[in-house]
């Protein structure tokens, strides 16, 4: 995967720069505010000469909140799939991009839930199942997952499905990062925002999923 330099800060940031709203650790990318800033206040990131602006669903409901973000893309290679490759390509610490599982409880009765976990590591069915107090769990194949979200494997995002039936669970080790990464709703786009924000846009449940 080879990054792209079309990245955008969203609508809401005001006197606050993406350095000092995300963090430190973001690639260079364009900021939107209501009144342009200045580039001296972009501190040591550097504007592209050329932007081009991502729009989905996903930031045109962070711009209806008001929640500050910023979109990274990147070109997608079906061959790697691993968040810490995407990790990799938009110049985040691994451990801050976080990957959105899709996990089916045994019960026929009980709704898909979406696990939302770091990018290095692997989903604990049996603290999950504990969390959302189900007898068991079992990760949902690729197919079955892009079946039941409508979104394809390497796009799927919490963001993308809230209101569609699906409860999330969201890894405590979330809480040591003002923000995370996730997916944009589709491959090769993800997005940085508060924890705090993504928490209350989806309802999440914060729980130990180690």
């Amino acid at each position: 995967m080879r990054p792209t330099e079309d990245g955008h800060a969203g609508w809401w940031y005001t006197q606050q720069t993406a350095r000092q709203i995300l963090g430190a650790q973001t690639r260079p990318a364009a900021t939107r505010s209501k009144r342009p800033l200045p580039a001296s206040t972009i501190a040591d990131h550097t504007l592209p000469s050329a932007i081009i602006m991502f729009k989905n669903n996903v930031t045109r409901l962070l711009d209806s909140r008001r929640v500050a973000y910023q979109v990274f893309t990147f070109d997608y290679d079906a061959g790697v799939d691993s968040a810490v490759k995407v990790a990799e390509a938009i110049g985040l610490p691994p451990e801050q991009v976080f990957k959105t599982l899709v996990v089916e409880p045994e019960d026929p009765n009980r709704k898909p839930l979406l696990a939302v976990i770091p990018g290095p590591d692997n989903l604990d069915l049996k603290a999950l199942a504990r969390a959302a107090r189900l007898k068991k769990a079992r990760m949902a194949t690729h197919q079955r997952a892009e079946t039941l979200t409508g979104l394809q494997t390497g796009g799927i995002s919490p963001l993308a499905l809230i209101n569609k039936g699906f409860d999330v669970y969201l890894d405590a080790r979330a809480e040591a990062f003002e923000t995370i990464a996730v997916s944009a709703g589709q491959r090769g786009a993800n997005v940085l925002l508060p924890v705090a924000d993504l928490i209350k846009l989806t309802r999440a449940r914060v729980v130990r999923l180690e």
